[in-house]
């Protein structure tokens, strides 16, 4: 909840120039929902912070959760140390003296990586599922 209600505001903060979001309309719904379901308003439209996400999957046991986020966000933005880091280089003969020339290229680990990490993330949320459904006995998600 707190995670919709975080994208109802980026998105009027991106938007408010030149589209009507009706951001306390879509923050009024949110608590409206949650409070049926028995989670206080005011706690499901809180501010969401990724931060918080890691505690919680740290405490699961998901402490390699925050590197993976953010060197998937360096590679997303183009940071150099995601690249350099982790990528495969070589040196070629392009260069002058006082200049290198590197071909940066994935390993096929680092291009499976990810979703095979994916992969598993879905697995666990079927199973969580299956067992919040009541047709399992128990949480094989956290385990």
């Amino acid at each position: 909840m707190r995670w919709y209600a975080q994208d109802a505001r980026d998105q009027h903060r991106a938007t408010a120039h030149f589209s009507a979001v009706d951001l306390a309309g879509k923050l009024e719904r949110l608590g409206a929902i949650a409070e049926v379901r028995g989670i206080s308003a005011s706690s499901a439209i809180s501010n969401f912070t990724i931060t918080s996400v890691f505690t919680e999957l740290k405490a699961a046991g998901r402490e390699a959760a925050e590197f993976e986020w953010r060197l998937a966000s360096g590679f997303a933005h183009g940071r150099s140390w995601a690249s350099m880091g982790v990528l495969e280089r070589e040196e070629l003969p392009l260069g002058d003296g006082d200049n290198v020339v590197l071909r940066l290229t994935n390993s096929d680990q680092m291009a499976l990586y990810f979703v095979l990490k994916a992969l598993h993330s879905i697995e666990q949320l079927l199973q969580r599922r299956e067992f919040l459904a009541g047709l399992r006995t128990h949480d094989a998600s956290v385990g």
